[in-house]
């Protein structure tokens, strides 16, 4: 009786070492080499490329994931610009914001309407008994760290263009000659 339950000690010890192996090759696998064309659970796209490589228009973040980015997730990808995607990219035009719901950089709103800002500049112009040839509100930007609105200026009898920067108030801050 001796032998028998040596011979099912050994055959149980054998199971088990087999079964053992098995399991560990399922779970791990052999070990990996960077460039052998599969992409092993320890590679990454950023380990190794080679095996790794992310599906078209997808990127490959600094933590090794493929991701497909879109505005909004946080991170500037290539595809993003402060045009497009100012809340990933943020805004580098000094004195721009970005605006939310477009998720492009603008000028904040100067608190005067096109209307009123050409409006004060006629009347500026008129104390000075200028003529204007052609005016035209060119657009918001920001003056000593306040937002204004720009108004370009033709005068009769002056070929130059001249910029006329007025405040929210209606106050011509500043008068710009372009040569």
């Amino acid at each position: 009786m001796k032998p028998l339950r040596i011979a099912l000690l050994v055959m149980v010890v054998i199971f088990i070492t087999v079964s053992m192996l098995y399991v560990y090759r399922a779970t791990m696998g052999a070990p990996s080499i960077c460039g052998d064309g599969k992409c092993a659970a320890v590679e990454s796209c950023t380990s190794c490329p080679q095996d790794c490589t992310c599906k078209g228009g997808d990127y490959c973040s600094d933590g090794g994931k493929c991701f497909t980015p879109r505005c909004g997730d946080g991170l500037c990808s290539p595809n993003e610009s402060a045009a497009d995607c100012c809340d990933d990219c943020g805004c580098y035009e000094k004195g721009t914001v970005c605006d939310k719901q477009t998720h492009a950089c603008s000028f904040p709103d100067a608190g005067i309407s096109d209307a009123n800002a050409m409006n004060a500049v006629r009347e500026y112009y008129t104390a000075k008994n200028m003529t204007i040839a052609s005016i035209n509100a060119t657009g918001s930007s920001v003056s000593s760290g306040k937002p204004v609105k720009v108004v370009s200026v033709f005068l009769s009898g002056d070929p130059y263009e001249r910029l006329v920067v007025v405040s929210s108030t209606g106050e011509i801050v500043e008068e710009i000659y372009r040569w």
